[in-house]
């Protein structure tokens, strides 16, 4: 339902809750992480919030609805079924975002705050961009309580910054960062990732990455070649 006062919407079905970044690169730490674990004596290493975001488990039945606040500010609220258990059969889940967003000529700005309830787990975090003419630079941070069985606590961090020298060609520089465990001062994984990113057409993305990664522990860890290609209707 899109055609309520002051911008504001209803929507009603399957998809997961708005919170902050929607980033399409589900191995981001901040979503679902890497799908086959990096170090075989420690799957928190590198699991990200993969217990929330996991793209191969079944979306939630969401009620979700927006509304624009003030003068480019928006809020954002939800309820849908769990993320982070098997029990579905109610809507327990809450979230929220607050977003502002504003333009000046070709410049834009964005920055807001998210916040999710489900049980005893709770996640927030802050979100940020800045962009200028071909530049865009984008930057998220988010704590996790009680997600993962074997601590409190859990960080997670993104930042992205992207340089378009011509129309359908994305330069690509990224900053992937998670601490399964924040209380330890060990146990962090860091990954540096550039590539380009191509749109042939305007229904086609292609990724080409090159990823390497750091930890705490000085783990051997080979670097990662990445193509992932992207289609939507």
């Amino acid at each position: 339902f899109d055609k309520l006062p002051k911008k504001s919407w209803i929507k009603v079905g399957q998809s997961y809750p708005t919170y902050g970044f929607m980033v399409d690169d589900h191995t981001a730490f901040i979503k679902s992480g890497n799908k086959n674990q990096l170090d075989s004596q420690n799957r928190n290493l590198d699991i990200g919030f993969r217990e929330l975001f996991n793209p191969m488990d079944r979306k939630p039945i969401i009620i979700e609805a927006s509304t624009n606040l003030l003068k480019n500010m928006y809020l954002t609220m939800s309820v849908s079924q769990p993320l982070s258990n098997a029990n579905y059969e109610n809507l327990s889940t809450f979230t929220g975002t607050i977003t502002y967003m504003n333009t000046f000529g070709q410049n834009s700005v964005l920055f807001g705050s998210s916040f999710m309830e489900e049980d005893k787990m709770s996640l927030s975090g802050i979100f940020g961009g800045i962009s200028y003419k071909d530049i865009t630079f984008m930057l998220e941070a988010d704590w996790a309580n009680n997600l993962l069985e074997t601590n409190k606590t859990s960080f997670a961090s993104y930042m992205q910054f992207v340089y378009k020298p011509i129309q359908g060609l994305h330069l690509i520089t990224k900053y992937d960062y998670f601490d399964h465990d924040h209380d330890y001062k060990t146990g962090s994984i860091a990954r540096y990732s550039y590539g380009i990113e191509i749109y042939p057409l305007n229904l086609l993305e292609i990724k080409l990455q090159v990823r390497d990664y750091t930890t705490e522990e000085n783990l051997n860890l080979k670097n990662e070649y990445l193509l992932q290609v992207h289609t939507w209707f």
